[in-house]
């Protein structure tokens, strides 16, 4: 049920010496509904508790967890279930915002299943980041935090060559190679390179979650990264 991203473009200022990127600002349309706002308020306590149970019942019947045909709560339940690192991930994806979309879905009639449009919210923010020009997703991240260091190498004793505030920036398409998994190489202004502490740049194709209202009840729909 993944739908098109739209591109929400906020203007922020940029930092001395950084990079020439699009300014991403977080936004989230959550409160706007009364419905879905406390839907994601007992969603987040049942996470931060891990109750598998309960939130086995927040689950829609045909919830995607996976490309490869992994779908049903009985799939979702054994993937939360078999890596903790989920719930984390969970967690941070329901307090990092979203926004709502007209959700193209399969309506259950008494006559059997029909096309119809479904309230539907889709988060993190981060997902409805655009590209920069000539990349895609792949070679996309966001700065999800303001004055992020970036150094000149994946080392936090290591010079800061720049300071990014919530901006879309590309990755190398040669990047180094032997980098810590805990390090993201980006691309700074005339060919320069550095390097952000990976927990301050998100991918628009990581864990994302989608939810839609069916029947008067929010419910989640999917909760997978890739494309």
């Amino acid at each position: 049920m993944l739908l098109a991203a739209v591109t929400i473009i906020a203007g922020l200022a940029a930092a001395p010496g950084a990079a020439v990127a699009q300014s991403f600002r977080p936004f989230d349309e959550g409160p706007r509904d009364k419905s879905f706002a406390a839907f994601r308020r007992a969603l987040v306590k049942i996470v931060d508790a891990r109750n598998l149970k309960a939130l086995r019942r927040h689950f829609h019947k045909e919830i995607r967890v996976g490309f490869g045909g992994q779908n049903g709560r009985a799939e979702a339940a054994k993937a939360m279930a078999g890596d903790p690192a989920r719930w984390a991930t969970l967690a941070r994806i329901l307090r990092r915002g979203g926004r709502f979309e007209r959700t193209k879905w399969q309506c259950r009639t008494k006559t059997g299943p029909r096309p119809c449009i479904l309230p539907g919210f889709i988060a993190p923010y981060t997902y409805y980041a655009n590209p920069p020009k000539g990349r895609d997703a792949f070679e996309t991240m966001v700065i999800t935090a303001r004055g992020v260091n970036v150094r000149a190498d994946p080392r936090r004793s290591a010079k800061v060559v720049a300071r990014l505030s919530h901006r879309i920036v590309a990755v190398p398409k040669n990047p180094r190679k032997n980098v810590p998994k805990d390090w993201v190489e980006i691309e700074l202004p005339r060919g320069k390179r550095g390097f952000v502490v990976r927990r301050f740049a998100v991918s628009p194709i990581d864990y994302r979650a989608g939810f839609v209202k069916e029947g008067g009840r929010w419910q989640m729909t999917f909760f997978l990264a890739g494309d």
